[in-house]
């Protein structure tokens, strides 16, 4: 009896041991692997904003609490896995949790978090509005890969915004520049080259420049070969061709 005894208490010790070991040790060292390269806290955002700011580069401003159990779940499914890390690596980015301080808290009320994780993408250069990516959906979630496809989906309208604002305030050269980024990052939206062409064509029929009229058409036949239904395109290259036509180029 004294023996069955012994064999209960040893076996309810070294269950509590793993349970502490899975505590202390598990969740601890993901979190450091899953952050590696990562800039931390208040003053993290400081130099992960400055950063950006000097490549023209995205950032990445992600919140999480150590009590929040999605957060786990993201940093290991997401943030841990190794898709997402070689994606993000040149990536100027930092991780916050609100908890640690008075300034992240601020932060956190800066970028209106009302519950996490709250992963948030923008292009502080360009002083675009974070945009939210989030993975976690009520039917289904994002594989790492679509997590990675949204979150350059979301660089890319940034980019194409300005490249947008750009054009009506007839910077051309630069609204170019900020289509092509936003190319770089989302080469299937066909706006992005129906944008492109547009700039194209409106310059080269102002200043009869041949080589922009060929530079349109090429971007509004890419525009359609992404989506062949694109009305504007279609029209824009209808009165494109007949104005190359006109000119005889």
């Amino acid at each position: 009896m004294k023996t069955k005894v012994n064999q209960f208490k040893n076996i309810h010790l070294i269950c509590a041991i793993l349970f502490i070991s899975f505590i202390t040790f598990g969740s601890k060292t993901a979190n450091a692997e899953d952050f590696k390269g990562w800039q931390h806290g208040a003053s993290g955002y400081d130099k992960a904003m400055q950063s950006a700011v000097k490549k023209n580069a995205p950032l990445i401003v992600y919140f999480n609490t150590d009590w929040c159990g999605w957060c786990k779940k993201m940093n290991r499914d997401y943030i841990g896995a190794g898709s997402v890390k070689n994606f993000l690596a040149d990536f100027p980015k930092v991780e916050i949790n609100p908890d640690e301080g008075k300034r992240a808290t601020l932060l956190r009320d800066k970028f209106g978090v009302t519950g996490f994780p709250a992963f948030f993408v923008s292009i502080p250069s360009l002083k675009t509005e974070a945009d939210r990516v989030h993975p976690f959906g009520n039917s289904k979630n994002f594989t790492p890969t679509e997590f990675i496809a949204s979150i350059k989906t979301k660089v890319g309208k940034q980019y194409g915004r300005k490249g947008f604002e750009s054009f009506k305030a007839g910077k051309n050269d630069l609204a170019r520049k900020h289509l092509d980024s936003a190319i770089n990052y989302n080469p299937i939206n066909p706006y992005f080259y129906y944008l492109k062409g547009h700039i194209n064509y409106k310059e080269g029929y102002n200043t009869k420049n041949s080589k922009l009229l060929k530079e349109a058409e090429k971007e509004y036949l890419k525009a359609l070969k992404i989506n062949p239904n694109y009305k504007n395109a279609k029209n824009d290259l209808e009165k494109l061709r007949k104005t190359m036509e006109y000119l005889k180029i």
